[in-house]
């Protein structure tokens, strides 16, 4: 099935067995494309899934966006730094699937 947010991923009858958990990282400016000029900036966040015994397991990772600078997004309530991340993602499944995967090894 497709999902459209990961809030909706999320909350699918695929993965409401598992409670999600996001936090965000420090947003960090890096050397964009130089043809481009445009500055490239890395923001991290991780996921953790927590299944029905308590077992956790993290994902942590970051997007490159050119859409703002470090200073814009450390600058964001969690809450929208969240959804920012949220949004790049839309419903993709392979973080889930990822964590899953941990959780059953």
């Amino acid at each position: 099935m497709s999902y459209s947010t990961q809030d909706e991923l999320d909350a699918s009858s695929d993965w409401n067995h598992l409670t999600f958990t996001w936090a965000r990282g420090t947003a960090v400016d890096i050397d964009g494309d130089a043809l481009a000029k445009s500055q490239l900036t890395y923001v991290p966040f991780s996921k953790t899934a927590t299944d029905s015994n308590s077992n956790t397991v993290t994902y942590s990772e970051g997007l490159s966006t050119t859409s703002s600078t470090a200073d814009y997004f450390n600058g964001l309530s969690d809450l929208d730094y969240i959804n920012f991340i949220k949004t790049e993602l839309a419903g993709d499944p392979d973080i889930n699937n990822w964590l899953q995967e941990k959780l059953n090894a």
